[in-house]
């Protein structure tokens, strides 16, 4: 019998220690779902993403903020709206296969297989109309000027024109997948990347034109590594590939970093912005890594917002300013778009619009 009263008190002690070391898990969980849930970075407590006012939406295809104005795009409709969900201006075009591309501060709608293309501004006047031979295969904005990738049967062409539509380049590209392409802020260089498939192993090129005569000026060749991302900064070129982050400068690389798992990408203030694994880092175009931090959550995207940077996933959106986290605030809704405009940051979630501001210190605003 006192075998089993000593048997009975160890299985006493393990219930009584099973149900402390539950009852910590659901304490810990609980508070640390009520820090995720608020504006949690300890050094600066006195920001806070204010919520300025919410909107009901139905289904959104594109959404853009320009400034006050918020413009959505939904089957084959461009509709224009104040901070408080008033209609302003709704427009409807008859296209066989529409797209729309939002520019900084212009609207691009299209027929991508016609290759006609409206130019809008940002309160919805037409700037102008025209069309392109073959059908759209992508349109981009850079900078002060319009880059449009179209095809022809066996030719593609890249077209570069500036924001009013007037052709300033174009150049024909046969046999070739085209990758990136950009143009650098003086408007006399542009970059063109391509995929050869030819080889065993997947191989990049990328070459740099003269948009004067267009005459190819160099080119560099990235062998194992497929191109994602290029960006010129003056006449520096930016080039992420799926396994190093480059910078090239009169034809040849300058420094590069192995990086691999990569999320996003960002150029903010002639800093490289980047996540990468669960790692955050801010790069100078020396190489040198100003700033690294680990992210807890699973972040896709990064914006600028006034003297921000912000990142968002999912559920959740994390603040920074000079390479330091702020502000963290965690969202029960999914987030499906996030964008910032001079004065507010829009979340979109599934059927509705929020207008947030960040309230600080004088100092920071």
């Amino acid at each position: 019998m006192k075998g089993i009263r000593v048997r009975n008190h160890k299985r006493f002690k393990i219930f009584i220690i099973m149900m402390l070391m539950g009852t910590m898990f659901f304490v810990n969980y609980f508070n640390k779902n009520q820090m995720l849930g608020s504006f949690s970075f300890l050094n600066n407590k006195s920001k806070t993403l204010n919520l300025v006012s919410t909107l009901s939406v139905g289904e959104i295809e594109s959404i853009k903020i320009f400034d006050d104005t918020i413009a959505i795009w939904n089957n084959s409709k461009l509709s224009y709206l104040n901070t408080k969900g008033e209609i302003i201006l709704e427009k409807k075009f008859q296209f066989k296969n529409p797209d729309i591309v939002f520019g900084k501060d212009s609207i691009y709608v299209m027929d991508k297989d016609a290759g006609d293309i409206y130019i809008l501004d940002k309160e919805g006047n037409t700037i102008k109309r025209f069309k392109l031979e073959g059908s759209i295969k992508n349109l981009k904005e850079d900078g002060d000027n319009i880059l449009i990738h179209t095809d022809l049967q066996e030719t593609k062409t890249m077209n570069i024109l500036d924001k009013k539509g007037n052709l300033i380049r174009n150049n024909n590209i046969s046999n070739k997948n085209i990758l990136t392409y950009n143009v650098n802020n003086k408007n006399t260089k542009y970059i063109i990347s391509n995929l050869n498939l030819r080889e065993k192993t997947p191989e990049s090129d990328i070459f740099l034109y003269s948009i004067d005569d267009g005459k190819e000026i160099n080119n560099l060749r990235f062998e194992n590594q497929i191109i994602l991302f290029t960006q010129f900064i003056d006449d520096k070129i930016i080039v992420l590939t799926d396994t190093k982050l480059h910078l090239i400068e009169n034809g040849k690389i300058i420094w590069h970093k192995e990086i691999s798992d990569i999320k996003t990408i960002e150029l903010i203030g002639g800093k490289i912005c980047i996540i990468y694994k669960n790692i955050f880092e801010v790069i100078d175009l020396k190489g040198n890594i100003e700033s690294t931090f680990t992210l807890e959550s699973d972040y896709k995207k990064i914006l600028p917002y006034k003297k921000y940077v912000l990142l968002y996933g999912n559920n959740d959106i994390l603040v920074t300013k000079d390479s330091k986290k702020v502000l963290h605030q965690r969202y029960t809704d999914e987030i499906l778009d996030l964008q910032t405009g001079k004065s507010f940051i829009l979340v979109r979630s599934m059927d509705k619009i929020e207008l947030y501001k960040i309230d600080s210190n004088k100092k920071d605003n």
